[in-house]
Order: structure tokens, then sequence, then C-alpha cells
């Protein structure tokens, strides 16, 4: 993308040391990386990173920093064990009570970045791309069915509706997200 004439920027509310994530990044030549040491240490914070309504709402100043056409991606944790964000909704019961209210709370983050960036001059003619990268495990030991903790989902969003609507059901794998999104935006590769 850079030969494209893309900026490019990353930015995790933990710290990007967290599995060789910086390590992997600064290889790949992205112009800029930012992590929780850029945070306001003021704001709270889980245990592993700051909450997702802090990261969307830095996300969305950053993103004004690039040079468009840019490449911006943000890493979220709340849905990452521990769980633990600052919204308890439903009062969900039982092993998979807080995964569940972390998947609530994870989902309204969401739409509040959504409904944001919206006003924003850059949304119409952004392509979004939201994967996960892995779904978690289950703690039962009869569960034999462990490759499901690979199928994750993958959406891929045009607001002015250039990719249609459909849902498909096609073994899909992290490599995949890259070319798929250059088909989606017309530019080749080989």
């Amino acid at each position: 993308l850079k030969s494209k004439g893309y900026s490019t920027s990353y930015l995790f509310s933990g710290d990007l040391k967290y599995g060789n994530i910086k390590g992997f990044l600064t290889e790949h030549s992205y112009d800029r990386l930012k992590d929780e040491n850029d945070f306001d240490p003021s704001l709270p914070k889980g245990k592993l990173n700051y909450y997702d309504s802090d990261l969307y709402d830095k996300f969305l100043k950053e993103i004004r920093v690039n040079k468009q056409p840019f490449l911006a991606c943000t890493f979220t944790g709340s849905t990452h064990f521990p769980y633990d964000c600052p919204m308890k909704k439903f009062p969900f019961q039982g092993e998979e009570a807080e995964y569940l209210n972390s998947m609530v709370y994870a989902d309204d983050c969401l739409k509040q970045f959504f409904t944001k960036a919206k006003t924003q001059k850059w949304y119409k003619n952004t392509l979004f791309v939201l994967v996960a990268d892995h779904t978690p495990a289950t703690n039962d030991p009869f569960y034999s069915d462990r490759s499901m903790m690979y199928r994750i989902p993958i959406v891929f969003y045009h607001p002015n509706g250039k990719l249609g609507k459909k849902r498909e059901k096609k073994i899909f794998q992290q490599l995949d997200i890259l070319p798929t999104a250059l088909d989606l935006l017309n530019i080749k590769t080989n």
C-alpha cells in the first residue's frame, strides 16, 4: 500500500511488545506505531489494556493525522482473557459470563465508533475490515472439536454499499485479508 501512496498507522491500547507485535509491525514499515504509552495515564485501564471506548476515541483522533489514502489499524483487547471491561449490561451466568459480557461491551463500543466515524469526511471512502485473531477456547475437557477456536468471522464493509450484501461460508485465513481487501479496492497484486 505504501507504493500506492498510503500512509500507515497502528494503535494498540496495550503493550506492543506483547506477542512481538511491535517487531512485526516495525519490520513491515508502518509509519506510526502507538500503544499504551501514548494514552492518557489518567484513563481507566483493565489488566491488559485501556478500554475499547477510549481506544476508539483515540483511534478517531489518530486517523485524522493520517495522510489520505491511509491504512489505519487498531487492536482491541476487551474480548481477550481475562475479559475485564467497565460495563456489565446483562446478568449473564455460568462459566462464559465474563466473555459474553465483554462481547456486549465490545459490540457497544464498535457501534459508538461507527456512529462517530460516520461524521468524518473519510468515512464514505473507507473499506473497513473487522476480524478476530481467534475465538476463546472452551474450558470443557470433554469438548473434542478444538478446531472451533480457529473459526473466526471477518467482515468487509464499505459505507456506500460498493461491496453489495452477501454472506459466504468459505474457508478463509488471516493471510487472505490483505489480498481480499486489495481486490475490493481494485488494487492489483501479483
